[in-house]
């Protein structure tokens, strides 16, 4: 797929004095040289033309949850070092 333009504001001002006087879609696209996807794209949503629509699947965890569950990481990481020294402290005195 290709970049798309967006409608000039002058082709919105067109398209928005058709809608309103009735034209079909072909004679919209006929009179601003547009594809006919893009001149249906714009009578279906004027408000939303031209403003980016989200990519990709939301975020699971927003910045809060991710410094919460880094720091936990990091406290179960500080355990483990804890429980590994202990273990070779016992060790070394049990034999």
């Amino acid at each position: 797929m290709g970049l798309v333009s967006t409608l000039s504001t002058e082709e919105q001002a067109q398209l928005g004095i058709m809608i309103q006087l009735g034209f079909s879609t072909l004679q919209m696209r006929r009179r601003i040289t547009r594809s006919r996807c893009c001149v249906k794209n714009y009578v279906r949503d004027t408000m939303a033309h031209g403003s980016a629509k989200p990519t990709g699947s939301p975020r699971i965890l927003n910045d809060r949850d991710e410094r919460s569950v880094a720091a936990t990481a990091q406290l179960q990481q500080g355990f483990r070092n804890l429980l590994s020294q202990l273990r070779n402290f016992f060790y070394l005195f049990s034999q």
